[in-house]
């Protein structure tokens, strides 16, 4: 029964921990303190300010990283282009020549889609455990919270007189 309990607990305190870690992974983020900004008009302007060093390109996502030069003044910012957009392209639709700013592509992380589902999963399985552990301690002998229904007492009035064995013996 012991090792039940331990199990049990610790099983709890496996998921406090994992849930923990997704939270930490979904709210906070390296990008979540980088400045947001538009690309056609914000980050053109820095290009032809030449502030610009690099700009780093997450394969498969819309989201460019543009690092400032240590000239600049500016900490880095993040922007997004539209799907399927080739930067050495935009960058030449805008009039500036591919070459003055360096275009670094990283490939995709194998970890994203995982993060994305065990977001899901885990709140899920959270709820259901807390929904199992509730229906299991509702069948319990002692702890009946939810058996009010099925209680056969009867209410005890003081005023009644009461009647006992030997009162009734011998009585045909």
């Amino acid at each position: 029964m012991a090792d039940q309990k331990w199990l049990r607990n610790g099983a709890v305190w496996i998921i406090l921990i994992v849930a923990l870690i997704a939270l930490w992974f979904t709210f906070v983020s390296g990008d979540g303190a980088m400045r947001k900004l538009d690309f056609s008009p914000d980050v053109i302007a820095d290009i032809n300010a030449g502030q610009v060093e690099r700009l780093i390109v997450q394969s498969g996502s819309s989201d460019v990283r543009v690092v400032y030069t240590q000239e600049s003044d500016q900490r880095d910012a993040t922007t997004v282009l539209p799907p399927d957009t080739n930067v050495p392209e935009t960058l030449t639709a805008y009039g500036i020549d591919p070459r003055d700013v360096a275009v670094e592509v990283k490939p995709a992380s194998r970890w994203g889609n995982w993060i994305g589902g065990l977001t899901f999963l885990i709140p899920m399985l959270f709820l259901v455990g807390i929904f199992i552990f509730m229906m299991r301690q509702t069948q319990g002998s002692n702890n009946q919270a939810m058996s009010f229904g099925k209680s056969r007492a009867r209410l005890f009035t003081g005023n009644r007189p009461s009647v006992t064995f030997a009162d009734v013996a011998g009585v045909d």
